[in-house]
């Protein structure tokens, strides 16, 4: 495994104006591939993304929450740290908005998605893709006030059977369809979906009901195992008003031995409507 001298090389898809710079990463409840649970190393990761928006999963939170609550309080300097708030430290780290999106209860703590933001969360709320007998599966949807206009952010992760995923892919497509009925100045502009799918190739029925939603196919960049990525489980997926400029794998050191799953990384444009450009190509 090369980087271990411990330089870090910085991502080249900074924002710019008329861009946004969008990551997905699992971060496996922050235990590496050296089996040692390290928050601060994630979140040297995660500041070395310089994202815009963040979607993660596998975050663990504070035990004694309740799953609907969303919010995440800030970082105590006497806390516990087997009850750290892995959302909170990241948000701290990053100085962004972060909203959770627990899925279950383990081992007495919040255990799920989450959403960091360096633009305003204007609002979000939880979406259960939960299936009969198999472990709580679930999305955050949120709107993000973006520079160029307001925002739709799903975050999601699939289940590990394909079943499940088809029927989730029809729940999310579902999701995606209904607008959102709160009190906002402008419909959202655009769309992103962010997560780890689980899934590789179309056609597998994972992707059919959201390709037709979202009007095309995600970029496929290879993200897992970390030291040798192989499968492109996880997805920056651009819907309509979105325009995938590029998108990479972040492989740089530590996100090599920080989760089994590398970050995703892409820069997206907000166009002024229509279905974005979609590039499927394995990267």
């Amino acid at each position: 495994m090369s980087g271990g001298g411990g330089r870090t090389v910085m991502p080249t898809l900074s924002s710019s104006p008329d861009t946004l710079t969008i990551a997905t990463y699992n971060v496996h409840t922050c235990v590496g591939l050296d089996r040692r649970r390290d928050v601060g190393r994630v979140a040297r990761v995660l500041r070395g993304l310089d994202a815009d928006i963040i979607g993660l999963q596998e975050v663990l939170g504070p035990g004694g929450a309740d799953l609907e609550d969303l919010t995440v309080l800030p970082v105590l300097p006497d806390s516990d740290p087997s009850e750290v708030d892995q959302l909170a430290t990241f948000a701290d780290a990053l100085g962004c908005e972060a909203r959770a999106g627990a899925n279950l209860m383990r081992a007495g703590r919040r255990y799920g998605n989450a959403l960091l933001s360096r633009h305003p969360i204007v609002a979000a709320r939880r979406f259960s893709l939960a299936r009969d007998g198999r472990e709580p599966r679930g999305a955050i949807d949120a709107l993000i006030q973006a520079p160029r206009g307001c925002l739709r952010v799903v975050v999601t992760h699939f289940g590990l059977s394909g079943p499940e995923r088809a029927w989730q892919a029809e729940r999310l497509a579902s999701l995606l369809g209904t607008p959102w009925e709160v009190e906002i100045k402008a419909a959202p502009r655009a769309t992103v979906v962010l997560g780890d799918f689980n899934d590789m190739w179309p056609p597998s029925p994972t992707y059919r009901p959201l390709i037709d939603r979202l009007g095309g196919r995600p970029p496929w960049r290879r993200t897992w195992p970390a030291p040798l990525p192989l499968l492109p489980l996880d997805k920056v997926w651009p819907g309509p008003g979105a325009r995938l400029v590029s998108a990479r794998a972040w492989r740089g050191w530590p996100a090599r031995v920080a989760s089994d799953h590398l970050p995703l990384i892409a820069r997206l444009a907000m166009d002024s409507g229509g279905a974005g450009n979609h590039d499927p190509a394995v990267g």
